[in-house]
């Protein structure tokens, strides 16, 4: 993992920091409840604002200055809203802080997100292209199939 703090003069503490989808509708992170992966987390002190990011539990556990005040969470798109936006961070410098956010869909509807990227592009050279895919929608996306159509002068070489 990567220290966002690393370069930070700060003195830090450790804490967990979790986003969990609300399975009851209560707008209340519960027990059990599952964790949204992928979520930036806002960690505001009063001179700077550092941006961490949810393990697939749905968790930031790591270092957090001391003088953080507030964590806030946006909603990764317009599909899913968060019960309540921004927390304290209470108990700041003690051994540990915890917050918790809860987020609820406000659509049932799939969002497919896909990325194609190449480190460089060179003719007469094979190159490599890294294809990513996720549904960063409210409910699972049934049959999904993604096609990639190659111009006549390309030619595919399947390979890991």
């Amino acid at each position: 993992d990567i220290n966002p703090f690393s370069s930070s003069c700060a003195a830090l503490t450790e804490g967990t920091i979790t986003v969990q989808i609300d399975g009851n509708n209560d707008c209340a992170p519960d027990v059990g409840e599952q964790g949204a992966a992928n979520w930036i987390i806002e960690i505001r002190t009063p001179d700077d604002s550092y941006f961490v990011k949810t393990n697939d539990n749905g968790e930031y556990n790591g270092f957090i200055p001391t003088t953080a005040t507030e964590a806030t969470v946006q909603p990764i798109n317009s599909y899913w809203g968060v019960c309540v936006p921004s927390l304290p961070l209470e108990n700041i410098g003690q051994d540990t802080v915890n917050a918790a956010f809860a987020v609820a869909p406000l659509v049932e509807c799939p969002l497919m997100w896909v990325d194609l990227s190449a480190p460089f592009l060179r003719r007469c050279f094979d190159s490599n292209y890294i294809i990513r895919y996720c549904n960063n929608g409210t409910i699972a996306a049934d049959d999904v199939r993604e096609e990639l159509a190659l111009a006549i002068y390309m030619a595919a070489i399947l390979g890991q």
